[in-house]
């Protein structure tokens, strides 16, 4: 007996269902916030304010200076606006700032595969993945979705091992 076709399921779907059960829906969430918050205000802005964290439908940016700042409230309406226009900003009623970290978008410098290549994961953290990417039925899929969670979280150990100032130095090379 053959098993009928199932409907597409986009690979977010596929990873935030995942993630209920594994109780990595906050990374989830705050990853996808992440992506639609670069994308709606762009890598200026984004090189100074990121998202911090999302609670009761205010979103709580960390600002690298009170001139941003000001500036930003200035562009609150017009920012919120964009921002919801992606699945992932729906949720944002509100924008709030704060003075705090801000950390490079950097990471895309030439040298990061080799940089990852040297990164640990701890045996728990590897397992963990392996039970995130578990659901997938296809095995092809399975596989590159094992890689991404495997290099994001590799990609979070770096930023953990180097810091923002170094990571910071190293995106201006």
């Amino acid at each position: 007996m053959r098993r009928g076709f199932s409907v597409p399921q986009s690979l977010a779907d596929v990873l935030e269902k995942s993630s209920k059960r594994l109780k990595f829906t906050q990374h989830v969430r705050e990853y996808r916030l992440r992506v639609a918050w670069m994308k709606a205000v762009g890598r200026t802005i984004a090189q100074h304010a990121q998202p911090a964290r999302i609670t009761g439908g205010v979103l709580t940016l960390d600002v690298d200076s009170p001139v941003w700042v000001q500036e930003l409230k200035l562009m609150a309406p017009e920012i919120l606006s964009r921002l919801r226009r992606y699945p992932a900003g729906r949720s944002v009623d509100k924008i709030r700032f704060r003075i705090g970290t801000v950390e490079p978008i950097e990471m895309l410098s030439p040298e990061l595969p080799e940089r990852l290549s040297g990164v640990e994961l701890d045996p728990d953290t590897l397992i963990q993945l392996d039970r995130l990417c578990a659901p997938v039925a296809d095995s092809d899929l399975r596989g590159i979705i094992r890689r991404v969670v495997e290099k994001d979280a590799k990609l979070r150990r770096l930023r953990e091992i180097e810091g923002p100032a170094e990571a910071a130095r190293r995106g201006k090379e």
